[in-house]
């Protein structure tokens, strides 16, 4: 009684093991899952085509896999079932089968065919067909290319009478086929795995299906900018044992530095022998490299709190990225301090307090400021920013990086430069006489005598008509002599500024103006009337007050060669009618000059007793038009 009911439960199990199942209502859901039978309490593996084949391989329990619930009648296992594979692409075979038949000899109800379980499985696809029992061939179109299948072959017939088991499984047939190559994949993915000025280090994955053997990847790389690169291509052979890295190859290339480039990608495989080959789609990613660094960086102050920054470009980049740091000294370098934990920064300990702090102030004070980012594009050569908000007179570290936004940045191209204090004293000029026709003098006030900022003065004078002196003095007067008699100047007084790092320069000038008048006409107004459309000849208007002027004489040059306005063929004069002594006006027109040439234009009035003092203009930049406006610091 045990022994029986021990076999009954065998039985159940192996039931449970084949595996199949029909849904009276949905006949489509008949099916029979093919798969590796493992013989019970024993350490035997078969194949499926074990089940229901007429013998029996496990043999201390061979009742299993033939299993007289499951399987048909064996005289039906045992009839031959054949199945071969023709006309075999990348995606389809032709199978062609033996029939099945009924016994007529049989004592029982012969048994009627009622079709076949046609299995194909491979790594990552299986799939399962009901075919009609009528069919010797069938057109199997469901196949991935380059793929080896195993195809299973089943015929099953009804289990007459039997409600519970409506099927019973018959004879199986077996074989193995691999599909065609075809076109593989683009690759998965193109991987940066680190970019320099020079080359590009990338990663190619491969594709997720090659659809034939590896043969090589085929990499192309053209530049955004045709003007910034040169296009190039590369091809990467696979080898056939891909020793390492299987999903994927590594790859280096040469490209120049600060190009973005377009790369592109394909795959490319081939069937056995490499007679066929197929090229695959590709697949492309925007790279690029890191630019040069930038060259020729120059940093001037412009005020207390600007610094105007100048560099040199050495080649393409997206931008470029300007960053200042301040460094100041700390009045409390070495003295204990605490943290502040409800403003997040440090307060000084009281010398009082009982206690004691390990952390010493430290010796700099270090700010970081804002970055300023230049974009990239255009033809210029130099490119330059004003960097504001900055702490003044204080050190300033300034570094300008070339960068690209998909690959990084350059090195950094670092100097020093300093803020101008906030507010540098102005001398205060308290007298400025003539002594004689060849002297003056000039006195000032100075609030400022710190000696560790300022050195001195500078007296730069000017006349008006000839040329520019300058003395330096530490002194708060100048007796200027060796003068031309009858001229003006103009007086300029500096402090001199002396820099943390040894240089000096001028801080804002205490101007005055110092004259003698004489007989002769005083200094005329005097306004260039430049054209293109006269580039050959040039016409000033003039204006002279509280003068009597019979005549002009003009200058082209800086050496002063004067010239009466006499020759119709070099200059005519037009003046205003209703003129008296106190204004005349009107205008000369000088001919036949050079055109786009600078021209430094004098002009002044002339009586019996002399000529009066001439009034300048410099024509042919535009710069050049306001030169005797400028500071003679520029």
């Amino acid at each position: 009684m045990k022994r029986l009911l021990l076999t009954l439960l065998l039985f159940e199990r192996a039931a449970y093991m084949l595996a199949y199942s029909f849904d009276r209502t949905t006949p489509g859901k008949l099916g029979f899952e093919e798969k590796p039978f493992h013989c019970p309490y024993v350490n035997e593996v078969w194949p499926s085509t074990v089940i229901c084949n007429g013998e029996h391989e496990c043999r201390q329990y061979s009742h299993m896999e033939e299993n007289f619930d499951i399987c048909a009648p064996e005289a039906y296992l045992r009839q031959e079932l054949q199945i071969t594979a023709s006309n075999i692409t990348n995606s389809s075979a032709f199978l062609t089968w033996s029939s099945g038949f009924p016994l007529t000899g049989h004592r029982e109800v012969p048994l009627k065919l009622s079709g076949y379980f046609l299995t194909g499985m491979s790594l990552g696809h299986t799939f399962q067909k009901i075919l009609e029992p009528t069919l010797t061939t069938y057109n199997l179109s469901c196949l991935k290319p380059w793929t080896e299948y195993n195809i299973t072959l089943r015929r099953f017939y009804p289990n007459n009478g039997n409600t519970d088991r409506p099927m019973r499984i018959g004879r199986a047939a077996t074989l193995t086929l691999r599909t065609y190559a075809y076109t593989p994949l683009a690759p998965s993915e193109i991987q940066i795995i680190s970019a320099g000025q020079e080359e590009l280090n990338l990663r190619i994955v491969d594709p997720i299906r090659w659809n034939g053997l590896p043969l090589k990847y085929h990499v192309r790389w053209e530049p955004e900018d045709p003007q910034s690169g040169v296009a190039g291509n590369i091809e990467l052979d696979i080898p056939s044992s891909r020793p390492y890295d299987p999903d994927g190859m590594n790859v280096t290339l040469s490209l120049e530095p600060g190009v973005r480039y377009r790369l592109y990608v394909t795959a490319e495989n081939s069937a056995e022998g490499h007679n066929v080959t197929f090229l695959g789609p590709a697949i492309f990613r925007v790279v690029a490299t890191i630019p040069k660094d930038p060259i020729g960086l120059t940093v001037n102050s412009l005020s207390s709190r600007e610094l105007f920054v100048s560099w040199s470009v050495s080649g393409p980049a997206d931008f470029f990225r300007v960053n200042v740091t301040s460094h100041s000294e700390n009045p409390d370098f070495g003295r204990s301090l605490e943290p502040d934990r409800n403003r997040n920064n440090y307060d000084y300990y009281d010398g009082g307090r009982s206690y004691a702090s390990t952390t010493p102030a430290p010796r700099f004070l270090v700010r970081t400021h804002a970055s300023i980012v230049v974009d990239g594009g255009g033809t210029a050569s130099v490119r330059s920013v004003i960097v504001d908000k900055l702490p003044a007179f204080q050190n300033c570290s300034v570094e300008v990086e070339a960068c690209s936004s998909s690959s990084g940045c350059s090195n950094a191209l670092t100097t020093w430069a300093m803020t101008k204090p906030i507010s540098i004293p102005e001398p205060v000029i308290t007298q400025v006489t003539s002594n004689s026709t060849s002297s003056f003098k000039v006195t000032w006030t100075f609030p400022e005598h710190n000696s560790n900022y300022y050195d001195g003065f500078l007296v730069h004078y000017c006349a008006k008509e000839s040329f520019c002196r300058e003395s330096y003095t530490h002194k708060s007067n100048l007796y200027a002599t060796n003068l031309s008699a009858g001229t003006s100047f103009d007086i300029y007084v500096y402090a001199r500024i002396k820099r943390l790092d040894g240089r000096v320069e001028l801080g804002p000038a205490a101007r005055a103006e110092v004259s003698t008048w004489k007989e002769v006409p005083l200094e005329p107004g005097l306004e260039a009337r430049a054209s293109e459309a006269m580039s050959r000849e040039l016409v000033l208007f003039w204006t002279f007050i509280n003068s009597t002027v019979d005549y002009l004489q003009f200058s082209k040059t800086k050496e002063n060669i004067w010239m009466n306005c006499t020759d119709e063929s070099s200059c005519d004069v037009a003046v205003m009618h209703g003129w008296t002594p106190e204004s005349k006006t009107g205008f000369i027109t000088l001919k036949n000059l050079v055109p786009y040439t600078p021209y430094s234009v004098s002009l002044r009035g002339c009586n019996d007793a002399g000529c009066g003092e001439k009034s300048t203009v410099n024509v042919g930049q535009a710069w050049q038009l306001q030169a005797n406006q400028s500071d003679w610091r520029s």
